[in-house]
């Protein structure tokens, strides 16, 4: 878990392969673009 927002993180964490996102991540993406889709109906996010 992070401590702060993601804005006061340096942006060398962005790049950085340790830290980047990475296929790990695809269960939360999936699962958020999941929820945007049930939320908005209209929603053209695919």
């Amino acid at each position: 878990m992070r401590s702060k927002p993601v804005w006061l993180y340096p942006g060398t964490n962005w790049s950085d392969p340790a830290t980047s996102l990475n296929s790990s991540h695809d269960p939360y993406r999936f699962g958020i673009t999941a929820q945007i889709k049930e939320l908005s109906p209209h929603s053209t996010v695919s």
